[in-house]
């Protein structure tokens, strides 16, 4: 991505100050000029199509676990560790739906104890005031 950046602005300013602002060396956009993308990229290019194509054919379930057991399945060689370039170009995620954790019940009317210290702190005798929880006060309205 850097080395793009550089390409596209080297008539606008010299490729050694490009290399400094976005912190490249200039021996490696060199080496980019020469060679754009590795034989990785290109080989996954149509891994990334296979990748889409498993997902979007899950109904956009599938997390890399599952992609790649269905790729693993139609005999494409692919590591997981592989899967993750593409997946990461394609911004794929799966669409999970957790739900709520059962035994939570949001819908009933919170219970708020009454305020009946009205902040005065002190006490004047034993035994007139106890605090056993905590309840948050609302003092900014």
């Amino acid at each position: 991505m850097r080395y793009a950046f550089i390409d596209a602005h080297t008539t606008q300013y010299p490729v050694r100050h490009l290399c400094s602002t976005v912190e490249a060396h200039p021996i490696g956009y060199d080496k980019y000029k020469q060679h754009p993308f590795s034989e990785r990229s290109a080989d996954d290019d149509p891994v990334g199509v296979l990748i889409a194509q498993c997902w979007e054919t899950s109904g956009l379930d599938y997390g890399y676990c599952k992609i790649h057991n269905d790729l693993r399945d139609i005999g494409e060689p692919c590591g997981k560790h592989r899967m993750a370039p593409p997946i990461r170009l394609v911004e794929l995620r799966s669409d999970a739906d957790y739900g709520r954790r059962p035994g939570r019940n949001d819908d009933r009317p919170k219970v708020v104890a009454p305020n009946v210290l009205k902040r005065q702190l002190g006490p004047t005798a034993p035994n007139k005031s106890w605090v056993t929880d905590i309840t948050y006060l609302d003092d900014a309205g």
